[in-house]
């Protein structure tokens, strides 16, 4: 094996990449802390009688990658259950809906782009047929046998 033209320049990379994953595990324990020091102030003015709404601070879930394979098996069990021809668009709103997500356009169109190329990917496996949709999308079901 050949050794590497500059040792250093590797080790040193190698230990500024560490130094960044413990501080970033120190951040999110730090946003965890807060986070839960902000529930506790919320949580005694709302004893006290104070109003929390005019504080503005909504909380929603940020839009995550759902887990492998999650949204695929959600894909696949929304069609069985339905019968019928279903849209992106509709997969991803009940998706958002399970899952929490807030309602706004941003989010429900990147979940809308997901749950598309899922059925796509789907319909390369022959597992979904394109039908008959509802205005500009596609309406997906199980493909019958």
């Amino acid at each position: 094996m050949e050794k590497p033209e500059r040792p250093n320049t590797i080790s040193g990379l190698m230990s500024k990449r560490a130094e960044f994953i413990k501080r970033h595990a120190e951040l999110l324990k730090e946003a965890k802390r807060l986070s839960s020091d902000i529930d506790t102030l919320e949580a005694t003015i709302k004893l006290f009688g104070g109003d929390i709404a005019t504080l503005k601070r909504v909380r929603r879930r940020i839009a995550t990658r759902p887990a492998h394979g999650m949204l695929q098996r959600f894909v696949l069990d929304k069609l069985r259950e339905a019968g019928e021809p279903l849209t992106s668009l509709q997969l991803a709103k009940t998706f958002g809906q399970e899952r929490r997500l807030a309602p706004d356009r941003a989010t429900t169109n990147n979940t809308r782009k997901r749950v598309g190329a899922c059925l796509y990917h789907l319909s390369t496996k022959g597992l979904v047929v394109a039908g008959a949709g509802d205005g500009d999308y596609k309406g997906w079901q199980i493909k019958r046998t």
